[in-house]
């Protein structure tokens, strides 16, 4: 189980009512969220008063809202029975919790099929990555612990071609062919992807500066990415990645 604070994470999660398992809150938050703790209550989900010290305990934000819900750890075996389906994206040594969630929310809000998460990146279930993701973690399937050769070889196998986000490649990647069936690797927010694991890559692609700045936010750069797979296959918009919640 892990634990998602606030209102915006239960609103989410009502979606998927078998996924919960209680719902934790002060005093105030049932003067304040009455109406979304009644549909909770609806579905059979229990509540559980605690006080305001206990719910200090149970968050780490400066000003929580009295509300944590807990619910089931939603990632899924890799390769999973369900087959994937449309762009992926495979997060390599990303450490950050707050870029991991949300990239998850930015893969979600443009229909990626998937996000998969190499052994040596941060914990999607972290506090940080689950408020990072806004809820998101719950829509998009997930696929956590991968070693980035035994993964991205499998999905070659199944068609799919792996594309780097790399600062060094040549091509701008607006002009880059892309497919639906695209792994998108994103490296670590320091030096980026390993070389042995760039060489898995069968094309490099980089976000051009124009600005001064030295760099995009590794988050920021693969929205621009997952957008421009979408603006290309805008027909596919919506699809669940084959993965039934």
């Amino acid at each position: 189980m892990f634990l998602g604070e606030g209102l915006q994470f239960l609103r989410e999660a009502l979606r998927y009512p078998h996924l919960l398992r209680e719902v934790v809150l002060t005093a105030r938050a049932l003067r304040e969220a009455g109406e979304l703790l009644e549909e909770a209550a609806s579905v059979g989900i229990k509540l559980l008063r605690v006080s305001e010290e206990i719910m200090a305990l149970l968050t780490d934000t400066v000003t929580p809202q009295g509300l944590v819900t807990v619910c089931s750890l939603v990632h899924k075996e890799f390769p999973s029975p369900d087959p994937c389906e449309g762009p992926l994206v495979f997060l390599d040594q990303l450490r950050d919790p707050g870029n991991v969630g949300t990239l998850i929310r930015a893969a979600d809000a443009s229909g990626m099929g998937g996000v998969l998460i190499s052994k040596r990146s941060a914990d999607p279930y972290n506090p940080k990555a689950v408020r990072a993701s806004a809820g998101s973690l719950l829509n998009i399937p997930l696929y956590l612990g991968l070693e980035p050769r035994e993964a991205l070889v499998f999905l070659r196998s199944q068609g799919y071609r792996v594309v780097a986000a790399h600062p060094g490649a040549t091509e701008v990647f607006w002009d880059h062919p892309w497919i639906e069936d695209t792994v998108i690797m994103v490296g670590n927010e320091a030096w980026g992807i390993p070389e042995e694991d760039l060489e898995l890559a069968d094309a490099e692609v980089s976000i051009p500066i124009f600005g001064k700045a030295e760099s995009l936010n590794a988050a920021a750069a693969a929205a621009l990415i997952f957008y421009e797979i979408r603006r290309r296959f805008p027909a596919a918009s919506g699809k669940s990645g084959g993965v039934a919640r």
